[in-house]
């Protein structure tokens, strides 16, 4: 009877270990869908900033050429030229960032994120914003960084034909205008090398434009990839194929299991062992929350800070053989 006992307590340790692996393997799952539409939303919020200010300061240029009164007789046809030239680039930039931070939130917005967790393993949403996005999303930027300094110039070019018979004033304009600029690209340059939002690893803005400095440039760290920049790109997009393809591969099977589980499973379910988890006990659980599967040998159960020694190999020696039973 006691052999009995140990036997029937043996599996019913088991089967609350295979339980918990199962649940602690939605619950990952979970997290890594709540992680990745934190991150969609996070960049739709970007999105929506750099198009709203593109659209505000696109139509404040519009309106002062079309709007603009000129005092001076008779106006320097350089002048007149140079500014309608950087107010049309103004105008042209900020409507291109606007239409691209557009068409990206209409992009990810298509991204479906559980779909990705689930059947896609090795596709997140930061390797789809690097492969599908980021050049749109380079472009938005560039032609907002370009659209605010003609937006400058031009205000100082307006003060100069605006105000009729002093000097003064277009000087006062002028300066600000240039100082706004410099201030302009000195926190810039500052905020995107110091937080490496020009996307380049080890890339740093130099000391004199407020970066950090002492980095290598985007073209070091590009060719400093087999084949260069262009190897660089080539590379990673091949690697990125390749393990998408893998995970299809490897997951095909349990893909649907897994969709099963975290759609009809709930979290008491899983607990009780009446869930569809259960049919499919995990094999690896992140226990350093780095995104890779490692091999759960045991867990606390003692209370002296050492996982227990409960793997199947344990497991199988605790289990007593048929021949013990009789």
């Amino acid at each position: 009877m006691e052999l009995v006992f140990q036997t029937s307590e043996a599996r019913r340790r088991l089967k609350e270990r295979q339980q918990d692996l199962a649940y602690r393997k939605i619950e990952r799952i979970w997290r890594r869908v709540d992680d990745m539409r934190l991150s969609v939303e996070k960049q739709s919020r970007a999105l929506a900033a750099v198009a709203n200010l593109a659209a505000l300061v696109g139509g404040l240029e519009l309106v002062v050429l079309v709007e603009a009164q000129f005092n001076v007789p008779n106006p320097s046809q350089l002048m007149l030229a140079c500014f309608a030239l950087f107010s049309s680039l103004a105008v042209g930039a900020m409507v291109i960032a606007a239409a691209t931070a557009l068409m990206l939130m209409v992009r990810i917005s298509h991204f479906d994120v559980k779909h990705a967790v689930i059947h896609h393993r090795a596709l997140d949403f930061a390797r789809y914003w690097q492969l599908r996005c980021k050049g749109e999303w380079w472009l938005c930027l560039a032609s907002f960084v370009v659209g605010l300094p003609c937006l400058l110039v031009s205000l100082a070019l307006l003060a100069w034909l605006r105000f009729e018979g002093g000097v003064a004033a277009p000087v006062i304009v002028s300066v600000v205008s240039g100082m706004s600029l410099l201030l302009l690209v000195w926190v810039a340059a500052g905020f995107w090398g110091a937080t490496g939002f020009w996307g380049s690893e080890g890339y740093r803005c130099p000391r004199w434009c407020g970066g950090r400095g002492n980095g290598r440039s985007r073209r070091e760290v590009a060719h400093a990839a087999p084949g260069g920049a262009a190897g660089a790109r080539g590379s990673s997009r091949r690697a990125y194929v390749a393990e998408e393809d893998e995970a299809e591969d490897g997951y095909g099977e349990g893909s649907a299991a897994d969709a099963r589980a975290v759609d009809g499973a709930s979290a008491p379910e899983v607990a009780a062992g009446t869930g569809q988890a259960t049919a499919t006990p995990a094999s690896g659980v992140d226990m350093q929350h780095d995104g890779d599967d490692v091999a759960v040998s045991g867990f606390e159960q003692d209370g002296d800070g050492d996982d227990d020694e409960l793997d199947d190999a344990h497991w199988a020696g605790a289990m007593p053989s048929a021949g013990q039973l009789v």
